[in-house]
């Protein structure tokens, strides 16, 4: 029985260790696709009305959809980043643990989920590049 307590006490003193590895870990992935993703979209989409900016997602589908997979994995990153901190913070107060791991899953959810109507930019996007109209400027008798 003494064995299986020393393999424990052992346990949580590796867990105590690497928890803030991961951690840091975390952080940094999730900023830096959540910045690299933002670049992304900010080339493939550029400025204009909502016509130029749908020949210009056509034009540029590739980092469009790298901007989508960016954002995805920073969803995943912020996961991995509360259920990490919610190990950190129960030890303090699980109130507020529970309720800081509830905001981030609901912060990566809606992440994920905005990336739908994103990748359906992509289809909508080249319909309007096969239609003349999408170049001309629109005139009003």
């Amino acid at each position: 029985m003494e064995t299986a307590g020393a393999d424990s006490t052992e346990e949580q003193m590796t867990t105590r260790k690497y928890v803030p590895k991961l951690l840091g870990a975390a952080f940094l992935i999730v900023v830096f696709t959540s910045l690299g993703s933002g670049l992304l979209l900010m080339s493939a989409v550029g400025s204009g009305g909502i016509s130029d900016i749908l020949v210009e997602i056509s034009n540029r589908l590739t980092p469009m959809r790298i901007f989508i997979l960016g954002d995805l994995v920073t969803s995943l990153g912020i996961i991995v980043l509360a259920v990490l901190l919610y190990v950190v913070l129960n030890k303090q107060n699980r109130t507020i643990a529970l309720v800081a791991l509830g905001c981030w899953l609901t912060e990566a959810t809606a992440l994920a989920i905005s990336k739908v109507g994103a990748s359906a930019l992509i289809p909508l996007s080249q319909d309007v590049r096969s239609f003349s109209w999408a170049r001309a400027p629109i005139s009003w008798p």
